[in-house]
């Protein structure tokens, strides 16, 4: 990040002295290209990166800089959730790329705050239907049809139950629907 932040500085200085020194004006605005600032940094920097960056870059402004436009392109539901408190809807844009077929298509989505970053995964940016494992997901989808069933029997859920035990924390929020289900149905969890 140090690095970053002085790449940019350094850009923006040597943009200033060229432009004086060939007798131009300065650019009034410049693209900075980020491709995934997550890659190689702990959650907890991952969270930070681009309010960091955008706030360095919004620092410019008071020095009469060019107007920065950011384009950066992550897998990072943490650097999603990040921009949540700055994400400015008259300013900013999300876009989403993805495969159909053969093709890439990319559209604007809207964007809406949708708190942590498993809320993120289990968005329509990033497709997942469960934020967890596979495994998990696997388990829970065959809970869920269970649940869909007008009689299950004792018997299947307890054999999903113990699916589910295997795959799932004691804490994930899954168990507090499926405990009630279970119970219901005589089956201790």
């Amino acid at each position: 990040m140090a690095k970053l932040a002085y790449l940019l500085t350094w850009a923006l200085i040597k943009h200033q002295r060229e432009s004086a020194r060939i007798q131009i004006d300065v650019a009034d605005q410049v693209i900075v290209l980020v491709d995934e600032p997550e890659t190689h940094l702990h959650p907890r920097w991952q969270r930070t990166v681009l309010p960091s960056l955008e706030k360095a870059i919004a620092s410019w402004r008071d020095e009469g800089a060019p107007k920065a436009q950011l384009l950066v392109a992550t897998h990072s539901p943490l650097v999603l959730a990040s921009m949540e408190p700055i994400f400015d809807t008259e300013r900013d844009a999300l876009w989403k790329l993805d495969l159909v077929g053969d093709n890439v298509v990319i559209s604007r989505d809207e964007w809406h705050r949708r708190g942590d970053a498993s809320a993120w995964l289990t968005s329509n940016v990033f497709d997942l239907a469960e934020p967890g494992s596979l495994p998990a997901q696997q388990a829970i989808t065959e809970a869920l049809a269970l649940l869909q069933e007008d009689e299950p029997t004792p018997t299947h859920i307890a054999e999903v139950t113990a699916k589910l035990a295997a795959v799932l924390g004691d804490t994930d929020r899954f168990w507090l629907r499926w405990a009630g289900f279970a119970l219901e149905h005589g089956v201790t969890v």
